[in-house]
């Protein structure tokens, strides 16, 4: 049997055109076109003979970037060479740093396509071998053999992506921002890592065992459990539950923590999928107490704290580039704890990659536009906020009263879903208010509806509602509780279940007598949560004789 498809909470995504904009703008992919447009003019620009920015163009190509803050590629002096001094022959602050920033828009710029590299001609000279093989001469290395190749430097022009980042659609630049960020990651997490990201011996590269599979599984590990934390509902960070089920992890990754009772549930309020796309930040702590306690921790061990130090400073390590190409906004570890939160562009890219791997990661807003049982399919599993606004939207594009007749249509049914779908319809036809009365009233009869109906008539204060029969109030109880067997959470079936024996003193020796396809699962369930021995005795009792029922018919 295949593995159920992990769900994640539901994510508010900006327009394509806001989030083009927003990845035109990101440090490195802006520093790395800018470098480009520098490059359009007659001759182009000069390179070494590996392609990188020729000694006599360096200083011309950080002015064309210009001062800038906050670690983009501008920042620092550089040199016309590779470091920089000071008059005195003093290295010059900042200028090596400066070098391999600019050094690395240049590297992405080609990467991308950005500009066209040629390093010049090579010059093959076949010469008798004189013994001086591996030595430098005659302008080249001599390797064995008597070979002498010559290489000079050549010219860097704009190439053909260039055009894509300032005249393309959209999709066409988050394609290309999305390359950047592939290239980002896999310098950050490969055999061998560079950049600011990975200094020598650091958690994430150049460390002696670096493995690169185990950093890329850590990095996607790190980045679902921030793209849950951040879709969630204003819950203090904490996991609701129900709210994301999870799924298999990235290979070697480390399965996540931070439900409701774990160590995670600590920290700052999370604000859910607001308006404007923008998530809380999550503090590092948060983020790798999710990625290595254990669901249900109480206290943390010695031997789990010290591991939660090393994972927040592999997690600093991480995010630092990832925030000059505009994944995810970092405040490094410092004096205070540090924190991270995914901008609107990272949690576009995220969702997608976990789309890719088969998760089932929705946006608000996909319902909008199918029919009235994907709404109510959905809405079963959203949280409540994420709900209402997905709610709203589907009932925006749709008159009142044709929304009311699609969402009780859609409400019938005898599949293990339906419960769920009727839960939700009511919720719906209580944000619709009066104007839904005339579609209800017309399902008074429906022996799916007929109690739902009666329900929502009686609390609006409508006139003239018959009662509720005996077999309809039974009939109700039943599909309420079949609607709640699948949360996580049983502490609200469970008191739901205390409630129902305490009001129907009688009800077990009436239940099973109920004409609905989970009445013997709900009995079971009920047997299962009641904490009186004697009343869940009774409850398997009444379950079996369900069982045996259904049989016979």
């Amino acid at each position: 049997m295949a593995a159920p498809t992990p769900t994640l909470p539901p994510v508010r995504l900006l327009p394509a055109a806001r989030l083009a904009a927003a990845a035109r703008e990101t440090p490195l992919l802006d520093a790395a076109v800018r470098l480009a447009r520098w490059t359009r003019t007659e001759g182009g620009r000069a390179v070494d003979d590996r392609g990188g920015l020729a000694p006599g163009e360096r200083r011309a190509a950080a002015a064309e970037l210009g001062p800038a803050s906050g670690g983009t590629p501008a920042s620092g002096p550089v040199s016309d060479a590779a470091g920089g001094t000071e008059e005195g022959g003093r290295e010059a602050p900042g200028a090596l740093a400066a070098a391999g920033e600019l050094d690395e828009a240049w590297d992405l710029a080609g990467y991308l396509g950005l500009v066209d590299v040629d390093p010049g001609i090579e010059v093959v000279e076949d010469r008798p071998d004189d013994g001086r093989a591996g030595r430098p001469g005659d302008g080249g290395t001599r390797p064995a053999g008597g070979t002498v190749r010559r290489g000079g430097g050549g010219r860097a022009v704009p190439g053909p992506a260039l055009e894509q980042a300032e005249a393309g659609s959209p999709d066409e630049v988050l394609s290309l921002w999305q390359d950047a960020v592939g290239y980002v990651v896999a310098r950050t997490v490969g055999p061998d890592p560079q950049g600011p990201a990975a200094p020598s011996g650091s958690a994430v590269g150049g460390a002696a065992g670096h493995d690169p599979a185990s950093a890329q599984a850590f990095l996607d590990a790190a980045l679902e459990n921030l793209y849950v934390i951040s879709a969630l509902e204003p819950s203090g960070g904490r996991r609701e539950a129900g709210a994301a089920p999870t799924g298999p992890r990235p290979p070697g990754a480390p399965a996540p923590a931070g439900t409701a009772d774990g160590p995670a549930a600590t920290g700052p309020a999370a604000t859910g999928p607001a308006a404007d796309g923008v998530t809380a930040a999550v503090p590092l702590p948060v983020l790798a107490a999710s990625l290595v306690v254990p669901d249900g921790t109480d206290e943390p061990t010695p031997e789990v704290l010290e591991e939660l130090t090393s994972v927040m400073a592999r997690l600093d390590d991480l995010f630092a580039p990832l925030a000059a190409v505009g994944l995810v906004d970092h405040s490094p570890a410092g004096p205070r704890h540090g924190s991270v939160r995914l901008t609107p562009l990272g949690v576009y890219a995220v969702r997608r990659r976990l789309l890719d791997a088969g998760y089932d990661a929705p946006a608000l807003g996909d319902a909008a536009e199918r029919d009235a049982a994907a709404l109510l399919t959905v809405l079963a599993r959203y949280p409540e906020e994420a709900a209402r606004t997905e709610t709203a939207r589907w009932l925006a594009r749709r008159s009142p009263a044709g929304a009311a007749e699609q969402l009780l249509d859609a409400a019938r049914g005898d599949d293990p879903q339906a419960p769920l779908r009727r839960l939700s319809c009511q919720q719906v036809l209580a944000m619709l208010g009066p104007v839904a009365e005339p579609a209800v009233r017309a399902v008074l009869d429906d022996p799916h509806l007929g109690g739902l109906a009666r329900v929502w008539l009686a609390e609006h204060g409508a006139a003239g509602v018959p009662g509720p029969t005996e077999e309809t109030v039974l009939w109700l109880t039943v599909d309420t509780v079949a609607a709640q067997l699948g949360a996580e959470d049983e502490h609200m079936l469970r008191e739901l279940v205390r409630d129902l024996v305490v009001r129907h003193e009688s009800f077990f020796n009436a239940a099973w007598r109920v004409d609905h396809p989970a009445t013997a699962e709900v009995l079971e369930a009920m047997g299962r949560l009641h904490p009186d021995r004697d009343v869940a005795k009774e409850a398997r009792r009444a379950a079996f004789r369900a069982r045996s029922r259904h049989r016979a018919h």
